[in-house]
């Protein structure tokens, strides 16, 4: 029982510092998910400038492909207002050319802009791709979302070894309250077992004493009845005795009356 206690008491200190550790670490887990949590939204907050940026592009390419119809519209109807217009319109034929001119000038400056814009958007993509394949291994080690990741793995994988040390103690915990139990359960069943044992040798014993106090009343009453009939015997006892004690006198005078009575019939 001493030994259990001890053990006990030892797993008991043993759970305490285990749900300590297990709490320290669990606060080093939360820190690091908080951080592992704020690097995710960062890498989400870049995907989603990414598709931003996709989407600009997209758009790009869709007016640059409007401004394309546009400028094959400008020049078709340029084409067909210089051959249309003859010497008769000239002077309206010229103003309108020149101002067709000018429009497709300036969709021509735009649309190159726009390709510019989309040729750098394209470069910088197809370099964020390269740089993404060819990126070093020991670079993806220093950033700052691996190095939480490996922090956050360290004492995660520690919070579930202690989780299952705390667990086997807790077990071995209630496998010796179980044990415990059935000593005490098992105890307790001995000692009704001895007291129902007892109770009845004290009931056997009662019964005992209580016929042995009977037959010595009996004897007593006997006993009593005895010494009664002996004190009214006693004077009728005293006489006989004394009519015995006569007549064995007597007897012994005949006796020694009997020789000389003899000798007298012989003389």
């Amino acid at each position: 029982n001493k030994d259990l206690i001890t053990e006990n008491h030892r797993l008991q200190d043993l759970t305490t510092v285990l749900q300590e550790k297990h709490h320290r670490i669990s606060l080093q887990h939360h820190e690091l998910l908080d951080r592992v949590t704020s690097a995710e939204t960062k890498v989400s907050e870049m995907e989603r400038s990414i598709e931003d940026l996709q989407w600009d592009i997209e758009k790009l390419r869709k007016h640059e492909q409007k401004l394309n119809r546009h400028l094959a519209e400008a020049l078709e109807q340029l084409n067909a207002g210089y051959h249309i217009s003859g010497s008769s319109g000239s002077f309206q034929g010229g103003q309108t050319t020149l101002s067709n001119q000018e429009l497709a000038n300036s969709r021509i400056a735009e649309l190159e802009k726009l390709q510019n814009e989309l040729q750098s958007a394209v470069r910088l993509k197809e370099k964020l791709k390269l740089d993404l394949r060819t990126l070093p291994e020991e670079a993806v080690r220093n950033t700052q979302d691996f190095r939480c990741q490996s922090q956050f793995s360290l004492p995660y994988n520690e919070s579930l070894q202690v989780k299952t040390q705390l667990d086997e103690a807790r077990a071995l915990l209630l496998s010796n309250k179980n044990s415990h139990l059935r000593q005490i359960e098992r105890m307790e069943s001995e000692e009704l077992s001895v007291q129902k044992k007892l109770r009845t040798e004290v009931i056997q014993l009662e019964d005992t004493l209580a016929q042995v106090r009977k037959e010595y009343e009996m004897l007593r009453i006997e006993f009593e009845q005895n010494l009664a009939a002996n004190e009214q015997a006693g004077p009728i006892n005293r006489e006989m005795r004394h009519l015995i004690g006569s007549l064995q006198n007597h007897n012994h005078q005949l006796k020694g009356d009997v020789p000389r009575y003899k000798r007298k019939v012989r003389d």
